[in-house]
């Protein structure tokens, strides 16, 4: 019998022949050996003065023993042989009985073709996925840029701000210093905005 059939008929029935048979092989040995028990305590009351003789209750026991190894020896070979009868005829699934988690895919049978197909659309899936996270990363970090960027306008029209509100004390030598300051902030500014242009 192939190694799936007896998986599933394990799965069928909830256990294996063999560990079935194990259970009833084990059981009938332990009535064998308190039956075995029984009879030898029977025949030493019955011989009468055994008590007193160690001899003869050491051979009845020896006798018992071979006896025993012969019902076991016989018992062993029934049971194999039951095994296989179980095995063949009883404990057996018939291909049109089906377990319930089993039974949708007998009423939805999915073939060959459709399993490719199922797994070309999954791996396409997968791709999309992949490139939309990298899109995602791509937008963050042209988000953190342009958030620099505003910061430093910001700073900046600030800056003009203070420049129109401040009194001219310093004369034109100031002005001069403070505009060259703000004409170098909109150069790095300019830079910074052809960068972030230039996809990626």
């Amino acid at each position: 019998m192939a190694k799936s059939l007896q998986l599933y008929e394990a799965q069928f029935f909830g256990f294996t022949t063999h560990s079935s048979m194990n259970r009833i092989h084990n059981a009938f040995q332990d009535c064998l050996y308190e039956v075995m028990i029984a009879v030898e305590t029977v025949i030493l009351k019955n011989i009468g003065g055994f008590e007193d003789d160690n001899s003869l209750a050491n051979r009845v026991r020896e006798c018992t023993e071979k006896f025993l190894n012969f019902l076991q020896g016989r018992v062993d070979l029934i049971s194999n042989r039951i095994e296989c009868i179980l095995k063949d005829s009883v404990f057996k699934v018939p291909p049109n009985v089906l377990l319930p988690e089993d039974a949708s895919h007998a009423k939805y049978p999915c073939g060959k073709e459709n399993i490719a197909k199922i797994e070309d659309e999954l791996a396409k899936l997968q791709q999309r996925y992949q490139a939309e996270l990298y899109t995602k990363q791509a937008l963050l970090t042209e988000m953190e840029q342009q958030s620099l960027i505003l910061a430093k306008q910001e700073g900046m029209i600030n800056w003009i701000k203070e420049l129109r509100s401040e009194d001219l004390e310093g004369g034109i030598v100031g002005l001069y210093e403070r505009l060259y300051s703000v004409m170098q902030t909109i150069s790095h500014l300019s830079n910074d905005l052809q960068k972030c242009a230039v996809p990626p």
